[in-house]
């Protein structure tokens, strides 16, 4: 799982920064809003992974919580940027979206390390009590 989130990681970094470069030739003043949702998109892809990892190793409150608090979050940016109707308001409402969703992803990533530490005990015991 370590390697899907670091290619993850690697293909949306590549990805943003393509999209990111022809943008900068077409529209330069959305070139921060291009990056922001980019990052934005990558931050919530995994965290996705990461709640299935613990949902599927037995964990099944924590990964909702997750996933609720983006979706407040969500919403949060969404208002933010119908109310500044402009670029820049908008980068800036993706943007604390983006910081939020990373802090969301170092939390999700412990709790994953933490329950996927022995994943052969903890499969074994979720399946053996589920009798």
């Amino acid at each position: 799982m370590d390697r899907a989130i670091l290619s993850t990681g690697a293909v949306g970094m590549v990805l943003t920064l393509v999209i990111s470069l022809l943008l900068e030739g077409i529209q330069p003043v959305n070139v921060l809003l291009t990056v922001s949702v980019g990052v934005a998109s990558w931050a919530f892809m995994i965290l996705t992974l990461l709640s299935y990892e613990l949902d599927y190793i037995g964990e099944k409150v924590l990964p909702q919580v997750l996933g609720g608090i983006h979706l407040a979050l969500c919403v949060a940016a969404f208002l933010l940027v119908g109310a500044t109707q402009d670029a820049t308001g908008a980068a800036l409402a993706y943007g604390a979206l983006v910081v939020a969703d990373l802090a969301l992803v170092a939390v999700a990533w412990v709790l994953y390390k933490r329950h996927w530490a022995q994943p052969e005990y903890t499969l074994f015991w979720r399946h053996a009590t589920s009798w």
